[in-house]
């Protein structure tokens, strides 16, 4: 698709096009309009783009975390994983598994993140012993 996209590209007049530019994404914490000290959405995801570091790997799973990622500015280097197509819950535990151990196995030192909820949490638990049992530097 990269050769496709690439010609489709060079065959459109920029100045045709009446884009408009996305936001820009800060890792500025917002504070709560009711100044409360409930953690929302508006605060949590920002947060989290102070905490995630240089090169990690961040796996969102289905929902909640799939779409607040997006309110998150990375770091250089960070990759993002996630699988909104299908909409279906339970994969993330295992891609972190697979995202780290190919991380592992090619050399480069990379923290592996993990954004699950509960319930997707549920449906493939039983990966976590096997992340252990390998060592793998995860996140959850």
């Amino acid at each position: 698709m990269r050769g496709v996209l690439r010609q489709i590209i060079n065959k459109i007049d920029l100045s045709k096009l009446s884009a408009v530019a996305g936001p820009k994404m800060e890792n500025k914490v917002k504070q709560n309009e009711d100044n409360s000290s409930t953690i929302t959405q508006a605060w949590f995801w920002p947060k989290v783009g102070e905490f995630l570091k240089p090169n990690d790997i961040v796996i969102t799973e289905t929902g909640t975390s799939n779409f607040g990622i997006l309110e998150t500015k990375f770091p250089k280097g960070v990759t993002a994983l996630s699988q909104v197509l299908w909409g279906s819950i339970g994969y993330s535990v295992g891609a972190t598994q697979g995202a780290a151990l190919a991380a592992r196995d090619a050399g480069t030192p990379r923290r592996t993140v993990l954004f699950v909820g509960d319930g997707s949490f549920q449906l493939t638990a039983q990966e976590v012993s096997t992340i252990i049992r390998l060592g793998l530097k995860v996140t959850m």
